[in-house]
This record gives structure tokens, sequence and C-alpha cells, in this order.
């Protein structure tokens, strides 16, 4: 009996380490764990973002002072101020950073909400601007799509801004808008005028017309 029991036991003990191998390889082969970051699938969204994957928003970090909020040209407090960094993702998740003094070219930024009719009508505005030649050359033009909404007009943005063929690099800000947050944007579309050295120069809101543009990037980048 002694002999049998034994026999028994050491069957068990065989038949429990199999199955606990076996779980093992199973977990190995799929992958998972507590750790998991789940399929390629997981890191895309179309509303949330989540850098490194396709989204209408993305994630952003702010690298520096924020700005404050704009009232308007004659009253504007940030001018001199050295413009936050801005670091996040286009549309297809592909890295990107505004980073104004990092490449010593002064720069424009500006900030469009797919929804404003005044960003729609000032887009072909822009494009006119870059298609005349009157750009300067050594200004770096940038795009921040912000304050987006799926259930407003012209859903999602990234489309909205290919179909709308905008000439330039778009960073696509968070769902929460930090990037317009940073620059201190109060209503769309809005842009920034930034130095080679990374300083504040000039911020600005509402439609404008090619000959203001004209005239306000031509006070501080006048042709040669």
């Amino acid at each position: 009996m002694s002999s049998s029991r034994n026999k028994n036991v050491i069957i068990a003990v065989v038949v429990a380490a199999v199955v606990v191998i076996a779980a093992v390889i199973a977990l190995v082969a799929s992958g998972g764990g507590d750790d998991d970051n789940g399929s390629s699938s997981d890191t895309t969204s179309v509303d949330g973002g989540g850098g490194g994957g396709a989204g209408e928003t993305q994630p952003v970090t702010i690298v520096g002072d924020v700005l404050p909020e704009f009232d308007a040209p004659e009253n504007d407090t940030s001018i001199g101020s050295v413009a936050p960094t801005l670091e996040g993702f286009t549309f297809d998740g592909s890295a990107m950073s505004i980073a104004p003094g990092a490449t010593g070219r002064p720069m424009m930024v500006v900030f469009l909400a797919h929804w404003c009719p005044h960003c729609n009508a000032e887009i072909p505005v822009l494009i006119e601007w870059n298609e005349s030649g009157g750009v300067p050359s050594n200004l770096d033009v940038i795009g921040v799509s912000t304050a987006v909404f799926d259930d407003r007009d012209n859903y999602p943005p990234s489309e909205w801004i290919r179909d709308k063929k905008f000439p330039w690099p778009v960073l696509a800000d968070s769902v929460t808008s930090d990037g317009a947050v940073a620059y201190g944007v109060t209503g769309f579309p809005s842009f920034a005028l930034i130095d080679e050295g990374g300083k504040v120069l000039y911020r600005a809101d509402g439609e404008k017309t090619l000959e203001e543009i004209e005239l306000i990037v031509g006070t501080f980048f006048p042709s040669t």
C-alpha cells in the first residue's frame, strides 16, 4: 500500500509540473502579463492620441514657462519672453517639436481649430501668401491643430488639414489643448512670431487679410 501510494504521489507531482510548464509556455507565447502594452491597434486612437500612434489629438509636453493669455498686441506682456517648447507628435504619430531658438531661425506658430470659420477663411490666405513668395526665406511656419471636438464641423482635423492643402508641418495638440494654453491662445486663428533666439516678437488672433499678414511679418522680417 505504501509503495502504491508513493507512486500515485509521484504521478500527481509530474502531472502538476507539466501543467505549470504548459501554462508558462502559453503565457510567453501570448506576450501576456501585467506589463503587456497590447497589440499595435491599442496604440492607435482616433480621438485621444497616445504618441507613437495615429490620432487626431496627441500628448504635448511643455518645456519652459507658459505665456500669459493674449489680450491685444498693444497690451501684450509676453513680448521679449522666451516662448515655450512644445514636444509632441503629428497626426500619424511621428515625433515633432516646436522648439523656439533651437534651430537659430525665426518662426511663426499658427494655431488653428477645424470648426472655426475664421480659420477656414484664413488658411487660403496663408496659402496665397506662401505661393506668392511673400514668406521670408528664413522664416519657419508651423501649424498647430488645437481645440479638437469630434462633434463639430470639419472633423477629423487630419483630413481637414489635408483637404485644405496646408503646406507646412502641423503638430496635433492634446485633448486639453495644452499647446495652445502654453502660448496663451484665447481665439482662433492665432499666431505668434518668434525670433531666432526663441523670444516672442508679436502675437495676434483673428482673421487677417493678406495685406495685414505681409505688413505684420514684414515689420519684423523686412525683405531684402
